[in-house]
Formats: structure tokens, C-alpha cells, sequence
């Protein structure tokens, strides 16, 4: 056999290895470092495979062909490069979705189910206060009451007031059209037991609201991969090849598994304003480099009212796209003093309303440090590193072992270097695979900007299984 015969059968062996000791839990500490010390870790599901799987497997294995397909063409012309965009937007928010059908009740229920848990939509939750019905006095005393979520809303304690702004307004809208909520739901595909079990536990109008919450933000997570086949061409890639690394995002693990989170929903804003810099450099208008100056700076504040992580992943961006070769540096320099122009001057909109931005995030960070407080920052930092590279899928992380000395090895620096700092700094110490997904577009078009040779079917069937893996085993 060939040496690249070799390797692949190597790889493959390797990974169904891997996958094999995931599944079966050979190697607990992979979850994570409790119970010593005795804190977190991911937790450990022996769930039966059963027919509910089948359809995120072929959502799955359409997107593994529409990624190979796009690896046998010579070069696809604009008209097609948008239809393979759409295409593999739309098939990779179904994957998504569809990763729910195995929970009880199939997926419709998961989202509705969702409204009362306190983890993952405590935003919705706390959006559901009465607090809430004064809007510009919530942002007004904001800051004063996240001492109060932190046991009833906690992801909602250590971030700013957007989205629970954003569910607001989804409730609200869903509230002025009952009748068609109250439809919604005999649709849903469920008994007639389960409808009345949800019923009995949520009105019909917050079911709607939550499934469309979800639905909204998977959705803005799969559109992630718009803006990382920009930044793969920004890379010197092919339109074909840009086009096919996009199409691996939505079999990334992170941007998988946690549907409906914060960290999905920054991440093609991320993305967006790394590629609005990168694409002003490349400009040698004016412009059209303020342009894309002032999406960066709106993608930018975007984030920011959903995350002040968006404050350390937009700092990488800006890294990253100064690695990125430039017609015009004094035009990239332009468009990034109006993205920070821009982007202040949208975030501090609530200000008009009484909102203290400085106090909110004095008082967040405090939430936030004392989750972390009693961790050891050494065993960690271990863990925040391979955390990172499971949930970016261990196929592709593995390619940083084949990284050559340019500009994406520089941008992969600039990641490393932020990733690691916040690490030392012990503000972010444990559940990386979810809170650093904002940093996993960088992150994929760095590792993979290069020409991908031979073998692409092969890298996202085997980010499939290990997405599809992780699911059956790590998730409830």
C-alpha cells in the first residue's frame, strides 16, 4: 500500500478507537477531572441506540456527500458555490434539530421542555419575570439584580441583559396570536398523552415561544458557515475548497450539541466581523472598507449583548485578520477604528435608558469567578486544552499536528495565545467545549487553509461519527 493508503487505514483505526472509548466510558477523566476535584465533568449517558438516530444520521451523511461532491469539482461558479451554501444551511440546522429527536418525547417536546430548565434557557426563564414588562427600567437596575440569579437563572447572572431582552420579544410576539400557538401545538409530533403532560406544565403560547427561540438560534449557528467560506477565501482557498471547509461546521461537535445555547449564537458574529476586517484589508476603496468597518463593529456589539466573552473572541478576530495579507493596511487600520467606533456607540444604546454597562459587567464577572473559584488553575488548564479539541472534533484537531509555518499558523497562534491567557488568567476553567465555540470557526479555516487533498468524504464522515458519538454517550 501507499503511505496515504497507510495513513488512512491508521486514522481510521485510531478513531474508532477513540470512539469506542468514548462510548463505553474506558476513560472517565475524558469528561472531565472530577470527581477530584470534586466539582464538574461531563456527564456519562448509556442511552440504547435505537430508529430515532436515523434521521440526524442522514442529515448528517448529506452533508458528508455534499462536502465530498464539492471536493471532485474542478471549480464551481458563483451561482453554485450560493447553492451549496443554502443547501448545507439548511440540511446542517435539520442535523441540529434532529439531534434532539432521541430525547423523550422527540424534538418538539425537547424545545418545549427546555422553558423550565434552568441551565440551558435560563434567559428564556428569566424573560418570563415581571421584572421584565418595564424594559428600560429592567436595563435600568440590571446590574442590581444579578445577585438574584444566580440561583434561579445562573447562565443569566454572568452575562449582559440582550437576550433575555430578544426572548422577551419573541414571547411577547407569540402572546398577541394565541389561537395560532394553540394550533401549533396539536401539530406537534407527539400523543396525545405527551400534549397533555406539556400543557399541564406550559401554556401553549410559551411552548411556541421556546421552540422558536431554538429554532432561531440553531439556525444562527448553522449560518456561521457563510461568513467561514469568506474567511477561508480570505485564505487564498479555492471558491470550491472555502465552500467545503463551511460545510464542516455544522458537523463540529460544539456547534452541534449545544443547541440553543449563548456560545452557538455569537459565533457567526464572531466570524462575520473577523471576515469584515479581513475583507477591508484586501480593499483598496475607501468605502468599501469603512463598510465593512462599520459590519464589523455591529457584529461586534451584537455579541456583545449576549456575551462579554464576545470582548475575547472579537480580540481574536482582530488577530486573526491581521494575519491575513492586506492590499491596503492604512484601509484596514480605517475599518477597524470604525468597527470600534461603531460597535461602542451600538452597544451603548441601552445607556440611553439608565443602563450601566460597567457596573453590569463588575457585577457579572464576580458571578462568574466565584463558580470558578475553588478549581486548580494547573489541572484545568490541562483540561480546557483537550475539552476544546473533543468538542472541536478530534479528526480535525488533530491537524495541527500538519500545520506549516504561515499565515495560518499565525492566526492558529493568535487563537492559542488567547485561549491560553483567559486559561492562566483563571476566568474560563472547565466546559470550554461550550463556552469557546465562538472561537471554533477561527479555529476550523486555520486548521484546514490549506488545499485539502484527497480524502475531505473521509474528515466529515469521521466528524459525523464523532459528533453522532458524543451524542449517544456524553449528553442526557
Amino acid at each position: 500500500m501507499t503511505r496515504r493508503a497507510w495513513v488512512a487505514v491508521g486514522g481510521g483505526i485510531a478513531l474508532v478507537a477513540y470512539l469506542a472509548i468514548v462510548r463505553t466510558d474506558a476513560l472517565p477523566w475524558l469528561r472531565g477531572p472530577a470527581p477530584f476535584p470534586p466539582d464538574w465533568e461531563w456527564p456519562f449517558t448509556d442511552r440504547p441506540v435505537s430508529w430515532t438516530w436515523l434521521p440526524p444520521i442522514g442529515c448528517g451523511l448529506v452533508l458528508v456527500a455534499l462536502h465530498a461532491w464539492l471536493g471532485r469539482r474542478g471549480d464551481v461558479s458563483r451561482v453554485g458555490a450560493a447553492a451549496a451554501l443554502v443547501a448545507a444551511t439548511l440540511v446542517g440546522w435539520a442535523f441540529h434539530v434532529s439531534l434532539t429527536a432521541p430525547a423523550a418525547g422527540g424534538a418538539m417536546h425537547w424545545f418545549a421542555a427546555q422553558a423550565n430548565e434552568p441551565a440551558l434557557l435560563s434567559h428564556f426563564n428569566a424573560a418570563l419575570s415581571p421584572d421584565v414588562d418595564d424594559a428600560a427600567d429592567y436595563v435600568d437596575r440590571y446590574a442590581e439584580r444579578l445577585p438574584a440569579y444566580r440561583d434561579r437563572h445562573f447562565h443569566v447572572s454572568s452575562r449582559p441583559p440582550g437576550l433575555v431582552l430578544a426572548f422577551r420579544v419573541v414571547i411577547e410576539a407569540c402572546a398577541t396570536r394565541p389561537a395560532a400557538c394553540r394550533a401549533i401545538v396539536d401539530r406537534l409530533p407527539m400523543t396525545a398523552q405527551e400534549r397533555t403532560r406539556l400543557r399541564s406544565r406550559l401554556p401553549d403560547v410559551l411552548t411556541v415561544a421556546a421552540i422558536v427561540g431554538i429554532l432561531a438560534t440553531a439556525l444562527t449557528c448553522v449560518l456561521a458557515l457563510w461568513p467561514i467560506a469568506g474567511l477561508a477565501g480570505a485564505f487564498g482557498m479555492s471558491r470550491d475548497d472555502a465552500i467545503g471547509i463551511a460545510i464542516l461546521w455544522p458537523l463540529v461537535p460544539g456547534a452541534a450539541l449545544f443547541l440553543g445555547t449563548v456560545d452557538t449564537l455569537v459565533a457567526p458574529f464572531i466570524a462575520l466581523g473577523t471576515l469584515a476586517l479581513a475583507r477591508a484589508g484586501a480593499s483598496e476603496a475607501r468605502g468599501r472598507a469603512i463598510a465593512w468597518g462599520v459590519v464589523g463593529g455591529a457584529s461586534g456589539a451584537l455579541a456583545l449583548h449576549v456575551t462579554y466573552g464576545a470582548l475575547l473572541f472579537t480580540a481574536i478576530g482582530v488577530g486573526v485578520a491581521a494575519c491575513l495579507p492586506a492590499r491596503s493596511w492604512a484601509n484596514r487600520w480605517i475599518a477597524l477604528l470604525v468597527a470600534v467606533v461603531c460597535g461602542a456607540a451600538l452597544f451603548a444604546v441601552p445607556v440611553l435608558w439608565g443602563y450601566d454597562p460597567i457596573a453590569a459587567f463588575r457585577a457579572s464577572i464576580g458571578m462568574h469567578g466565584s463558580l470558578t473559584a475553588a478549581r486548580d488553575r494547573v489541572t484545568w488548564s490541562a483540561f480546557n486544552a483537550l475539552d476544546y479539541a473533543t468538542f472541536l472534533g478530534a479528526p480535525l484537531a488533530v491537524a495541527v499536528f500538519r500545520i506549516r509555518p504561515d499565515r495560518a499558523a499565525a492566526a492558529l497562534a493568535c487563537i492559542a495565545v488567547g485561549l491560553a491567557g483567559v486559561t492562566a488568567a483563571g476566568f474560563v476553567l472547565g466546559e470550554v467545549g461550550r463556552i469557546w465555540i465562538p472561537a471554533m470557526p477561527l479555529t476550523l479555516v486555520a486548521l484546514l487553509a490549506r488545499r485539502p487533498g484527497p480524502g475531505r468524504g473521509a474528515l466529515a464522515l469521521a466528524l459525523l461519527a464523532t459528533t453522532i458519538t458524543l451524542r449517544v454517550s456524553w449528553f442526557p
